[in-house]
């Protein structure tokens, strides 16, 4: 008996802990249950799929006039020589000639270019005859070609067509030029030099200048001629020597232009020219196949909402990947634009504004999609106001991260079923 009671004791021990243990699974159970019907089926996760920056930059070099403030100084040019005159009664009959070239150009060393030298005759405003003395001749790198001046066949020519025309020729006006350049016809000129000589009845006139140089794209020498001459004479007690050579002259050299970069303020009045540049670049997270870009460089004067001028700088350009380009900027000629259009409209307008405006259309295709957009980088100043100083930084960043559409991720609960169904 005593057995039985202890066994209905345990018995009705066990039930209550069973039972309490079953409360608790059943509340446990039941927030699980509320919780998950509270929560999305799926729950919307954006990712970044692609991020990339734009780069830009101007840069650009001012050259100056002489001037005392950054120098050198200005200086007056020296008058300009005179023409050579010689006595035609002592001069035989022809006289040797020589043009020769030269040029510190790695592209004009290296390619053929053609020369030609011509005697223009003319009569003033009638008439103009031109003599062959040289005919397209091939030459590479630096050169010199020799020829005659007949001057008893000029006398010649000069006395037939005064006698055709009847007009006689009072100065016989005789000009050599020479002419070096590329192609058919030369049509693409490296340089024209020309040479003037006058003849009378008693004297013979040589001009003075015989060297010419035609500057390169960085202020230095792209060419030079030189023409050379030999004068023979008769017997004569007036000259010691049977020969005449050009005078030697010292040449005038140009002081060399004073240049300033990024940085210092400039006063205008100063500013002869201005060599200008953009750089372009673009950088991405993760690799970008088939880029181009289109760019458009525009220069717009400006009074604020009174009017405006746009002008084309750099017309559509294709470039592909990072580049830099030049473009020109003429300050000095935008500078008296706006004097002249201040002029026809009486000063209207209190600020006058110059704005460079630099579009490069970028495209590209990526494994997310095409990229088609366009980087605007400004850079504006104020004209007028005596000096050069740009209102916005040189360089611009300019960084994209698009949005792409939600990617839905499961729920705890989607990933627990897919378990258990699995």
């Amino acid at each position: 008996m005593k057995r039985l009671f202890f066994d209905r004791h345990k018995i009705h021990k066990w039930a209550r802990r069973t039972a309490a243990i079953s409360a608790v699974i059943f509340i446990i159970s039941l927030i699980g249950l509320l919780v998950g019907t509270s929560l999305p089926a799926q729950v919307e996760q954006e990712t970044s799929l692609l991020s990339y920056e734009h780069n830009g930059r101007f840069d650009y070099l001012v050259y100056l006039k002489p001037s005392y403030l950054f120098g050198p100084e200005p200086q007056e040019p020296p008058e300009p020589t005179p023409n050579v005159q010689y006595p035609i009664a002592l001069i035989e009959d022809e006289i040797n000639m020589s043009f020769k070239f030269d040029t510190n150009s790695v592209l004009l060393q290296s390619v053929k270019q053609g020369v030609k030298i011509e005697a223009v005759l003319q009569n003033e405003d009638l008439w103009q005859k031109k003599v062959e003395l040289v005919p397209v001749t091939d030459k590479t790198g630096n050169f010199k070609v020799e020829f005659e001046l007949d001057l008893d066949e000029i006398h010649e020519i000069y006395d037939t067509i005064d006698e055709e025309t009847e007009i006689p020729t009072r100065t016989r006006q005789v000009t050599i030029v020479a002419t070096v350049g590329l192609g058919e016809g030369l049509k693409s000129e490296t340089i024209i030099q020309s040479l003037p000589i006058t003849l009378s009845k008693s004297v013979l006139e040589i001009g003075s200048e015989l060297v010419k140089t035609v500057p390169g794209d960085s202020g230095g020498i792209k060419a030079r001629g030189t023409f050379d001459y030999t004068i023979y004479l008769e017997e004569n007690s007036l000259y010691k020597t049977d020969t005449l050579k050009p005078p030697q002259y010292t040449p005038y050299v140009t002081p060399e232009q004073k240049t300033l970069g990024v940085g210092p303020v400039i006063p205008f009045d100063l500013v002869d020219r201005m060599d200008t540049s953009y750089y372009y670049s673009f950088q991405a997270s993760r690799p970008i196949e088939v880029i181009t870009e289109e760019i458009t460089i525009t220069a717009t004067l400006e009074s604020p909402d009174i009017w405006s001028k746009t002008f084309i700088l750099l017309p559509s350009t294709r470039q592909t990947g990072d580049f830099s380009i030049d473009f020109p900027v003429d300050i000095v000629y935008l500078n008296e634009l706006l004097s002249a259009i201040l002029s026809e409209t009486g000063g209207a307008g209190e600020a006058h504004n110059l704005t460079i405006n630099a579009f490069t259309r970028f495209t590209a295709e990526t494994e997310f999609g095409v990229i088609d957009e366009v980087f605007t980088q400004t850079l504006s100043t104020e004209l007028g106001g005596g000096t050069l100083t740009w209102n916005e930084e040189l360089s611009l960043t300019q960084e994209e991260v698009p949005s792409p559409p939600p990617r839905l991720s499961p729920t705890p609960a989607d990933i627990s079923d897919y378990r258990q169904t699995g």
